[in-house]
């Protein structure tokens, strides 16, 4: 049976086997055992012959028949897979139908699929910030500099170099930090050259007090917030809660020092080993859900007052940004879908997340903001590639224009245009670059893929299902491969490896849990130093 059933197919399969077995043998000893299974109660099945009533006769027809039968279960298996790859076409398609129509991609010159050997990223560390002059100093430095623990204990630079890159050197900034040090301060003044900028840093003993929250939200509203205060996890949250909603739109709040959540030092009553209800990460963790409640039809799911404005979770060592979304990004959220969850199940969830929130008083400052009327805004037309650490052409176009032009549902449905953008910049003109995508039936997106990124000798892969029947390979520009196989079997797995290292892989396959943690396991090994996943 395929893989894409999982164990119930495998266990359907082995009862057809047992049956056969039964048909073919009539009178000989068959003993059939059940197994239990874990796919809708059915049981799994396997066959097992009494060699002690068999004459040899009798052997000489069982091999016969285990012969038809196994060629009968091959010829079955792949009736199998290319009706189930003709229904995940079918699904794709129809969910392409519910796109407007979109301007097919003109046919453009393009480099032949050719192999090649990718070189390590360039570290963002050493990248020009955007916007910025050359020269100016690196935020490693900066924090060398001033003698900050942020360098010298935790190496939050390797995060800070991306972070702030759009933020540098921008005409007005407003950062706040919660529990902040001189040498602190004096790094964020030297860091971000803005005409007009507000750094201000918060003592630490003031980070429980609404009054000082209060404050601060009438200071804002802010682009950056960061706690590195005290270790107690309930004053993280409380200061998350209350200040989430003083965040201007594109801005972040970063906690810092997570591995004192974890009683690393004694903070009696409020460790998260004590209370796990209180831990700031499993707190994160509940409210990064509701960046799935659009794809879910989940409308009303919601952990922290405001979270509709979350754009994004990200973690780092020691670390964790969560960002609010842009004036676009908040005009142009993904299409919402059908309910696809068990509501009564998403409530008693919500119910359960939202029982351990920090108790906030409500007043106008922690309140959300009432969303204004969404409007149409358009994304840029073209990139902004002047931080880039290889050369771009110029007038490149930006990458949401690009993928809404060749059709691809990342762009109507999804929006994942609005990571794409800052994800990948960087790498968009890298030299030798090399991207496979995982599912790609259509072809939109491998056609998208190959107009993004514009080096010569790139290689831009995609891995279909079913074979070449699909006509996957009518569908792609002149250049991109395509590859056949299973992204649950191990065979596919090691061509896809042997044919990396990758500077990106992206999982737009099958969609079933298993095959995904299969396939990220197997080929996390196969990404370049800085590539992604």
């Amino acid at each position: 049976g395929s893989s894409h059933y999982g164990r119930g197919s495998e266990a359907t399969m082995k009862f057809a086997q047992g049956l056969i077995v039964g048909l073919l043998f009539g009178s000989a000893a068959v003993f059939i055992s059940y197994e239990k299974s874990a796919f809708l109660g059915l049981p799994g099945v396997s066959v097992t012959l009494a060699e002690s009533t068999l004459t040899t006769a009798m052997k000489d027809v069982q091999r016969e028949c285990e012969n038809r039968m196994a060629a009968a279960i091959e010829s079955a298996e792949r009736q199998c897979e290319t009706k189930l790859s003709r229904v995940q076409q079918d699904e794709h398609e129809e969910e392409s139908a519910e796109e407007d129509a979109q301007e097919e991609p003109a046919e453009e010159p393009a480099e032949e699929f050719t192999e090649a050997v990718s070189t390590e990223l360039k570290d963002p560390a050493s990248m020009t910030p955007y916007g910025c002059p050359p020269g100016l100093p690196k935020i490693q430095s900066i924090l060398q500099d001033e003698g900050s623990e942020k360098f010298s204990m935790h190496h939050y630079e390797r995060y800070y170099a991306s972070w702030f890159r759009d933020m540098r050197c921008r005409s007005t900034l407003r950062l706040v930090e919660i529990g902040a040090s001189q040498a602190s301060l004096k790094a964020w003044d030297r860091m971000f050259q803005s005409s007009s900028k507000t750094i201000l840093g918060v003592a630490d003993s003031d980070r429980s007090s609404e009054n000082a929250m209060d404050s601060l939200i009438s200071k804002g509203p802010w682009d950056i917030i960061i706690d590195n205060g005290s270790s107690a996890a309930g004053q993280m949250l409380f200061c998350l809660f209350s200040l989430w909603n003083s965040l201007a739109p594109g801005g972040m709040y970063i906690i810092q020092n997570l591995h004192q959540n974890f009683g690393v030092n004694e903070v009696a009553a409020e460790r998260p080993l004590a209370n796990q209800a209180w831990a700031v990460v499993q707190k994160i963790e509940e409210i990064q859900q509701v960046l799935m409640r659009h794809q879910l039809g989940a409308r009303d799911l919601s952990v922290m007052p405001g979270d509709h404005n979350l754009i994004s979770v990200e973690w780092g060592m020691n670390v964790v940004k969560l960002r609010k979304c842009t004036e676009l990004e908040c005009a142009s959220p993904p299409r919402w879908r059908e309910v696809r969850v068990d509501m009564d199940r998403m409530v008693a969830w919500n119910d359960r997340a939202t029982a351990t929130n920090p108790k906030i008083t409500k007043r106008p400052g922690t309140l959300p903001q009432p969303m204004s009327q969404p409007r149409s805004i358009e994304a840029p037309a073209f990139a902004d590639v002047s931080g880039s650490p290889y050369p771009c052409p110029k007038g490149l176009k930006s990458i949401a224009s690009l993928i809404k032009k060749s059709g691809s549902d990342k762009y109507k449905n999804h929006r994942y245009d609005h990571y794409y953008e800052r994800w990948f910049r960087e790498i968009r003109c890298k030299p030798k670059i090399k991207v496979i995508e995982i599912g790609a039936n259509q072809g939109h997106s491998l056609n998208a893929w190959d107009t993004i990124f514009t080096s010569p000798g790139k290689t831009v892969l995609g891995l279909a299902y079913g074979g070449p029947a699909m006509g996957v390979e009518k569908k792609v520009r002149r250049g991109v491969g395509v590859l056949f196989g299973d992204q649950s079997k191990k065979k596919t797995m090691e061509d896809l490896i042997a044919r990396g290292p990758w500077d990106i892989i992206i999982d737009d396959g099958s969609h079933v849990p298993y095959h995904m943690v299969f396939s990220f396991f197997s080929l996390w090994k196969a990404v370049v130093p800085g590539g992604l996943y």
